[in-house]
């Protein structure tokens, strides 16, 4: 037992030398975490254009209202931002009537835009996509968005960071021509749907024979039979494919979490041929179209209950300030139904149904653009134009916020942003939810476990003590978390000082992504009045064999102060085994 014990301490010893010594390969710092969003003020991004969509610039804080939920808000900060430059910084300049013998004020910096270009693999076809590839490729070459400011995510069942902030056009290239290898699983998608369209075209077929609809009397309605054994085709359908537009759901809420923190404007890039907010409802037209005055199967509404999920994640990427493009990647294309025909196809059936098809499959695309702020782009085959575009308007915008009458509620809030002069129209995002701090501590983490984006103001450092045998294959490790003393408030509490402290730990396994969120709050005595002293507490957490990426955030919940740092951990089996 002893020689176990002194090889696992030996073991990992590397491992507490650097944890002690603080953080690991941390990214540039222009890539450092950092809590961009004052919990104070609300931002609003605004693009203004005419009605031939041209963009207007020159406005001013004066030409805007907000309203959130109805209410009127005031502006506090207003900026029009040109490339990078706040062109006007501050409501009093904005609003002031300008001088013709006044200086022209220098503009100011502004934090960059980012660019996160999303494949949702689960919905996507090879063919439509691997243009729009080439598409991407040929921007991001003529760098009209800077290399190390892409993201690129690829989703299936998984989620995968195959470039991330910092890299260079190089690891670009190399990641679009490695997703252009794959195989994307959106061709199954519409040949489910063809499918169920011709076994409720041989429903019809078998209830009309079945029921004598040659006219005889008290020949049963062929709609008593057809309508339900169809309508339980589409609750298949629907069933399947609410699973699968869940998975996207869940993984898109993921990636806005972790971009809570990269600063600026996250314009995002949401690749897919498909997105439905009701799956089945098209096919449900099949059915209405052969018998139009019988109720509905009540399971074709499994997808209404997509729709809550599409207004969580709308108003979550709000609160982190990303808004989403919708590129279609299929382009234009043909008759759905007359490729989906088969034999002798019930003509009643398939009035509408083309476009009932092409709504649905568009609608979720349409929802995520117009409630993030963004733009749905549809029946296009080549995309130079519309990439260019979105380029242009990444930098060129009108920045505005506002104080909410409420803080971390946890609650939906709609916004509003009109232009005084009604000619012009405004496009921004349509809510948001508001967050507590654990709330945005747990999002910071989720961006530092995937994208290794820190921020650590409180000189916050990590150790580790004896590995234990968690069992099932695991280990537990007891992470020890130091702040210096200095840099968290003690307070009187009876005859001592105390501080209050919460400590998160986010782990992600690189293998599977998988990984654990631990979350706990303590209270720590000062014991000495030296400066230098450093204070902690210890946390446990278990994980199983494997290249673990583990980060941990610390704040002091009475200055609301915190800290990211993140750290890199192997381990090779059981607790006997070591680490390296």
């Amino acid at each position: 037992m002893k020689q176990r014990r002194a090889a696992r301490s030996l073991a990992f010893a590397a491992l507490l030398s650097a944890l002690a010594g603080g953080i690991a390969a941390q990214p540039p710092e222009a890539y450092r975490f950092g809590e961009v969003v004052d919990v104070q003020l609300v931002n609003v991004e605004a693009w203004v254009t005419d009605r031939k969509g041209n963009p207007i610039t020159g406005l001013s804080a004066a030409d805007f209202e907000v309203f959130e939920d109805g209410k009127p808000v005031e502006i506090s900060y207003f900026a029009e931002i040109d490339g990078e430059r706040q062109v006007l910084g501050s409501v009093e300049r904005a609003r002031a009537t300008p001088s013709p013998e006044a200086e022209p004020s220098e503009p100011l910096p502004v934090d960059p835009s980012h660019l996160v270009v999303y494949f949702d693999q689960l919905h996507l076809k090879p063919t439509g996509r691997n243009r729009l590839i080439g598409d991407l490729r040929d921007f991001l070459a003529a760098e009209k968005v800077p290399a190390e400011r892409v993201l690129i995510l690829n989703q299936d069942q998984g989620l995968r960071t195959e470039v991330t902030f910092g890299s260079s056009w190089e690891e670009i290239d190399a990641a679009l021509e490695r997703i252009a290898k794959t195989a994307p699983a959106g061709g199954r998608v519409e040949m489910e749907k063809r499918l169920a369209i011709q076994r409720m075209q041989a429903i019809w077929r078998a209830c009309k024979e079945r029921g004598g609809a040659g006219g005889r009397t008290g020949a049963a309605d062929p709609c008593d039979c057809f309508v339900p054994a169809a309508g339980k085709e589409v609750e298949l359908f629907a069933r399947e494919s609410r699973e699968r537009i869940s998975v996207t759901m869940d993984h898109l809420a993921s990636a806005a979490s972790f971009l809570t923190g990269v600063p600026g404007v996250k314009t995002f890039l949401y690749l897919s041929d498909s997105l439905e907010r009701s799956p089945g409802t098209d096919l449900q037209t099949f059915i209405d179209g052969i018998c139009p005055v019988r109720t509905r199967s009540p399971g074709f509404l499994l997808a209404d209950q997509l729709g809550g999920a599409f207004r969580e994640l709308t108003r979550h990427a709000n609160a982190n300030r990303v808004t989403i493009y919708s590129l279609q990647a299929a382009g234009l294309q043909g008759s759905f139904v007359g490729t989906a025909a088969q034999g002798t196809v019930e003509e009643r059936g398939t009035r509408g149904l083309d476009t009932a098809l092409r709504f649905n499959e568009r609608d979720g695309l349409l929802n995520l653009a117009a409630e993030t702020g963004g733009r749905a782009i549809f029946n296009r085959n080549d995309f130079d134009v519309e990439l260019t575009n979105i380029a242009l308007e990444m930098g060129s915008y009108y920045s505005l916020a506002y104080e909410p009458l409420h803080g971390g509620d946890e609650l939906g809030h709609q916004i509003e942003v009109r232009v005084k002069d009604r000619k012009l129209e405004v496009r921004h995002r349509k809510g948001y939810r508001d967050k507590n701090p654990d709330a945005r501590m747990t999002e910071r983490l989720e961006g530092a476990v995937y994208l290794g984006l820190v921020d650590n103001p409180m000189g916050l450092r990590l150790g580790a003590g004896d590995l234990r045998d968690g069992g099932k294959g695991r280990v537990t490790i007891p992470l020890h978390i130091m702040v210096p003393a200095a840099s968290i408030a003690f307070l009187p509490e009876g005859e001592s000082l105390a501080a209050h402290i919460s400590v998160q730990i986010g782990t992600r396994n690189t293998k599977n992504d998988k990984g654990v969120f631990e979350q706990s709050a303590f209270r720590i005595r000062r014991a000495t009045d030296d400066e230098t002293e450093m204070v902690g507490v210890v946390m446990e957490v278990s994980l199983p064999a494997g290249v673990h990426l583990i980060a941990v955030g610390l704040r002091d919940d009475a200055t609301r102060e915190s800290s990211i740092v993140t750290t890199t951990l192997e381990l090779r089996g059981a607790a006997g085994e070591g680490t390296g």
